[in-house]
């Protein structure tokens, strides 16, 4: 259910009265910083060669007055001096001059923020914005931080984007104008990188209460949080929502209640949705299926999941599995229709209920609905869910065979569907063309099954290897883990094998296949003459799966050594 933050990229022109008004500042910033220049008297020889450029302009001798102006650079010693010469290049025109003074200036003065925010501003006028960057870091914990925001932000406006604007920029704008697309683009910013403590301080901040011209502030506020993991801040924020809650907060609401573990707060959310009528989102009543205590709740939430939504997969996918787990539909008899009509009922009632939902010819009809609403070129899951359907009811591998080649043809391209065919080839014992399919596979071959591929032929190390790529996350890691653990044994790695293969139990979700795993774990220990360790294991096993059938059989076989 994770959500992620967007930007929002304000529309062309929406800087222009930023910029005009930083324009202003950065006027008054500059002409206060180097326009007193001639009111210094460090040395009379630089200023009488300014006052002689001077008349020379007056007379109308520019070109004279700019050589003078380049010559003269030699003799400047100090910020203001070097700001003197500039200011009468840049009343002449010459731009690019200007901007060789400042840049000899700041050869000579490294240290001068004013010299260092009058090149930004000349390279700006001048029409090299982009260049100007080269130098606003140095401004921005300056007097002239403004003229370093300036830059940045009309650089972003020629190039049509904010996406790679620090937020040390964007929050100054907003500061400067209180125009929301600032202080929302700055806080996306530290979002985007990372920084959630920066980010969720700044919607929770003074300034972004200010914020007045932005809608959706409360869902932005309330999403952000969430993709921080502050659910608790999440579900206070939308509490205090003014006004009905849209469809996506209240949803968004019941998320962060499921992962504070309040799963009541979100089944009430849920509910309202679907009292109220709401059926934009599939997630309500998918929800509830899937959340409440009773199946026969869950089982008539589903059913209307689906019928409301026929292409939702998940719902779909539910329907046909519950339908396959629990069998075909029963009905009540006379007695028991006479017990329900009068509210009264029974554990074995109850059930009947329930199959009376779930049906695998329903399902198999929800499914061909589905695929034949969408045309010719299907979701590759619903098409997956079907042969999951058929082949549990028809155990003809010739039949099954010949449709995973037809869902090559139909998905040539599709790795899910190379990926189901690889399986159900190595299922039914058809190793060679499982592997064959594998690395032929849509991008590259499946590690996964590489690695099956390798262990088949008694590379190990590789096998190993390639079963480690598979171990880190995903459905199929403690599998890998499991595999790993085999393979260890193998090479005579007995304890590291059973730690890999205690691991993979761990992280197994199915308890059948936990007690599986433990059951071979016990094995080993046999093997190693660890029986009393591998009696405690097997009896693990038992509580996990009781019809263990593997493991009760050990258990006789050591009882008998005794």
């Amino acid at each position: 259910m994770k959500r992620h933050s967007c930007l929002c990229i304000p529309r062309s022109g929406s800087l222009d009265y930023v910029i005009q008004l930083i324009c202003i500042i950065l006027l008054i910033i500059a002409t206060s910083g180097y326009f007193l220049s001639c009111a210094k008297n460090d040395s009379e020889s630089f200023y009488r060669s300014i006052q002689e450029i001077d008349s020379l302009v007056s007379n109308g001798q520019q070109s004279s007055a700019a050589r003078k102006l380049k010559s003269l650079r030699k003799k400047a010693s100090s910020a203001s001096q070097w700001l003197s010469l500039v200011k009468r290049e840049r009343s002449l025109g010459r731009f690019d001059q200007a901007t060789d003074t400042l840049l000899m200036g700041l050869q000579s003065i490294p240290s001068s923020d004013t010299l260092a925010a009058v090149l930004v501003d000349t390279l700006c006028v001048s029409g090299h914005t982009e260049k100007s960057l080269a130098y606003t870091d140095s401004l921005t914990s300056s007097p002239f931080a403004l003229v370093a925001t300036y830059a940045v932000l009309s650089s972003a406006s020629d190039r049509g984007s904010y996406e790679d604007v620090d937020s040390r920029y964007l929050l100054h704008a907003f500061d400067l104008t209180g125009r929301s697309v600032f202080l929302t683009h700055a806080i996306t910013r530290y979002a985007v990188s990372g920084d959630y403590p920066n980010a969720c301080s700044l919607v929770l901040s003074p300034r972004f209460e200010r914020v007045t011209d932005f809608p959706a502030k409360s869902y932005f506020s309330a999403m952000l949080c969430y993709d921080a993991g502050l659910f608790d801040q999440t579900y206070a924020i939308l509490s205090k929502r003014e006004g009905s809650r849209t469809v996506d907060e209240t949803l968004l609401m019941a998320d962060s209640a499921v992962r504070s573990n309040n799963i009541t707060s979100a089944q009430t959310l849920w509910l309202s949705l679907v009292d109220s009528g709401a059926d934009t989102s599939p997630l309500p009543l998918y929800n509830l299926a899937a959340s409440l205590d009773h199946e026969y709740d869950r089982a008539l939430y589903l059913e209307r999941c689906v019928q409301a939504f026929p292409l939702y997969y998940p719902a779909l996918a539910r329907f046909s599995r519950t339908s396959l787990s629990l069998g075909d539909t029963s009905t009540f008899d006379s007695i028991q229709h006479e017990l329900d009509n009068k509210g009264l009922t029974s554990g074995r009632m109850e059930q009947l209920k329930v199959t009376g939902v779930y049906d695998t010819q329903r399902a198999g009809r929800l499914l061909d609905n589905a695929l034949a609403e969408q045309g010719q070129k299907p979701d590759v899951r619903i098409y997956l869910e079907k042969s999951r359907l058929v082949m549990a009811l028809d155990k003809d591998a010739i039949r099954t065979a010949a449709d995973q080649w037809k869902l090559l043809e139909q998905y040539p391209l599709d790795p899910l569907a190379h990926d189901w065919a690889i399986w159900f080839f190595l299922d039914i014992g058809e190793e060679g063309t499982a592997f064959s399919l594998n690395n032929g596979r849509p991008g590259s071959p499946h590690p996964f099954y590489l690695a099956v591929e390798k262990a088949s032929i008694g590379q190990l190390d590789q096998a190993i290897s390639l079963f480690s790529e598979c171990s880190a996350e995903g459905e199929t890691a403690w599998i890998a883990l499991a595999n790993i653990g085999v393979l260890e044994y193998k090479q005579k790695e007995k304890a590291r094998a059973i730690e890999t293969l205690s691991r993979a139990a761990s992280m197994c979700p199915d308890l059948t296949q936990q007690s599986s795993i433990h059951t071979r774990i016990a094995e080993y220990l046999i093997d190693m003459r660890l029986e009393e360790r591998a009696e405690s294991v097997l009896g693990y096993a038992l509580e996990l799966d009781p019809s263990n059938y593997r493991a009760r059989t050990l258990v006789r076989s050591l009882e008998a050594r005794k």
